[in-house]
């Protein structure tokens, strides 16, 4: 055994870790700037939520220790993430042979959890620490359970309990272990109804504890929540939706579950046709041989996969528009282990008519839909938007920065002209990145994608630095940015005056009508940026209906325009707008 988990410890390094030192996503930078600072504050966070969630094993656990030692070099952290995950390796190896007694299945099992290319996502940086832990705590909760039903053993009881505990607090998902144990204490060992539940009290006592103190009291997600009823806008991230999208998320997550890229979250896989061929000839030939299981002794390790998978998944298929492929690392847990039953049995009647045939029919496969995920899982930590693309535009821009101002005076502003990249706030934590690098809590960093450009009282606060993002590149272009702007003048909000804009793109031929309440029959100029640009001003006359239109003519620059700002003539105050036009 020793040589089969050092021949998986190989192949996982090879496919994930190997040359593969890349920086951190947004989310990571996020818990960096939050990391714990002393023993009290780690304490104090199994007492709160951090922000919006309760995690206190997991957030930030890992940044708090490391980066002490690391800082802000990945290799570190790497070496972590590889021993986190293959510890949830070999747990689920553990499981499997609990669920099946067949080390065959367990192997075959490990092999395809281990190289699932969802696996792209919780192998590549300490972001999904929170999924590896609770995954690996649920697992050994459920091994210990199954192992307490069958023996009736306290110390596996008590194990359970106490994984169980450690998952709640590693991630909310863990919610759904009590009903798994009772559902595979029903499924394997055909456990009486009553008898399962009474048998699981103690976790499901632990249940409602949580949610009466984290959910309720403490109020974890509570915005997504409140969502069910009243759906908000994008401001509110996870927003939960009790719809026909707890069906389309179930539909992607069945086609991500056999490796087949869907959306936009799997584009970046970059599988020739041939290869999703494969894939989908694979799930016909899984759900197939399943059919045929079924009237066969080993349907019920068959049956407790799918329950596996469908219960794992669960508090993940009601999110709108934030499922994304890593919620699977659990479910595909019991996926696997239902495939490789699968697996096994049809080998074993293969093996009977020839051993030879047997063996290429179980190895062949498994081994090209290794090879498939290994390189689409590459591919995807390089490119995914939340990933290798996300790193790669944090390192850039903290390079360009540190190369140019190895040392920042207080009170800088970091201005961001990133039209060609809209994201990069999320990818720069709003720029806590350079407050950590450079350890200073003063600077402050806009982008141009929020609609803000250089003020008055912004020159006045301190230096300025405009950095201008092109193709991963960040270039210092203060000096000439500035000089190409309107005079910097400072915005007044008043709520009365109300920039609005129609309608919101337009082509060349057509028009668009800028119209402001409470202005009509004057002319006024208005202060725009288009894709970045400095400041630019035009003046326009609005009519008795508080209305200006524009022609978009041949020689109108194509792009976003983003209108800032307005003054009446004849006036001085300059009044803050906020409204877009998209020229194509």
């Amino acid at each position: 055994m020793i040589w089969l988990f050092g021949g998986f410890a190989i192949l996982e390094y090879i496919i994930y870790f190997r040359h593969n030192p890349h920086f951190f996503q947004g989310d990571t930078i996020f818990w960096f700037y939050r990391r714990h600072r002393t023993i009290s504050d780690f304490l104090m966070s199994f007492f709160k939520l951090d922000p919006g969630w309760y995690r206190p094993l997991t957030d930030k656990t890992i940044q708090s220790l490391f980066y002490p030692v690391f800082g802000f070099e990945p290799a570190g952290y790497r070496v972590v993430q590889y021993l986190l995950f293959m510890s949830v390796i070999f747990a689920m190896y553990e499981l499997a042979f609990i669920v099946s007694r067949s080390k065959r299945v367990a192997v075959i099992a490990s092999l395809l959890f281990g190289v699932h290319t969802v696996n792209a996502y919780t192998t590549y940086d300490v972001a999904f620490v929170p999924e590896l832990t609770f995954t690996f705590f649920y697992v050994c909760a459920a091994g210990a359970y199954l192992r307490y039903r069958d023996s009736h053993g306290r110390r596996f009881f008590f194990s359970s309990i106490a994984c169980f505990v450690a998952s709640l607090c590693s991630k909310e998902s863990a919610v759904t272990l009590p009903v798994m144990v009772v559902a595979l204490d029903l499924i394997l060992n055909r456990a009486a109804l009553r008898d399962a539940i009474a048998a699981a009290r103690a976790h499901l006592i632990i249940l409602v504890l949580y949610i009466v103190l984290v959910v309720g009291y403490l109020g974890v997600q509570r915005p997504a929540f409140r969502a069910i009823l009243d759906r908000p806008g994008p401001e509110v991230a996870y927003r939960l939706a009790l719809d026909r999208t707890i069906l389309i998320n179930a539909d992607y997550g069945l086609s991500w579950a056999f490796n087949i890229p869907r959306g936009w979250q799997t584009e970046s896989r970059h599988m020739d046709p041939w290869a999703i061929t494969f894939l989908k000839f694979f799930r016909t030939a899984v759900v197939l041989l399943g059919l045929w299981l079924m009237f066969r002794p080993e349907r019920r390790i068959v049956i407790a996969a799918l329950a596996w998978f469908f219960i794992a998944i669960l508090p993940a298929l009601p999110l709108f528009e934030h499922f994304v492929p890593s919620y699977l690392f659990c479910p595909l847990v019991g996926l696997s282990i239902g495939i490789a039953a699968i697996a096994d049995a049809a080998y074993g009647k293969i093996a009977k008519y020839s051993p030879a045939v047997a063996a290429l029919a179980l190895i062949a496969p498994l081994t090209l839909l290794a090879g498939i995920c290994a390189i689409a899982a590459r591919n995807d930590a390089q490119d995914n938007r939340m990933l290798g693309w996300s790193s790669r535009l944090a390192s850039n821009s903290l390079s360009a920065l540190k190369a140019k101002y190895p040392v920042l005076p207080s009170n800088t502003t970091i201005y961001f002209s990133n039209a060609g990249e809209p994201g990069l706030s999320w990818d720069t934590s709003d720029g806590e990145l350079f407050k950590i690098a450079y350890g200073d809590e003063s600077i402050r960093t806009l982008y141009w994608d929020w609609g803000v450009v250089i003020t008055k009282e912004l020159l006045e606060r301190g230096p300025l630095i405009v950095m201008k993002y092109d193709q991963f590149h960040f270039t210092d272009v203060t000096k000439e940015f500035l000089a190409a702007s309107e005079p910097p003048v400072g915005y007044q909000v008043r709520p009365e005056y109300r920039l609005a804009i129609t309608p919101d793109v337009a082509k060349r031929g057509e028009k668009y009508w800028l119209s402001i309440a409470g202005i009509e029959d004057s002319d006024v100029t208005l202060h725009y940026s288009v894709d970045g640009s400095p400041v630019r001003a035009v003046t326009a006359h609005f009519d008795n209906h508080h209305q200006a239109s524009f022609d978009v003519s041949d020689q109108t620059h194509k792009g976003l325009y983003k209108f800032v700002g307005f003054r009446k003539a004849g006036t001085e105050d300059w009044i803050q707008a906020a409204a877009s036009i998209r020229i194509d």
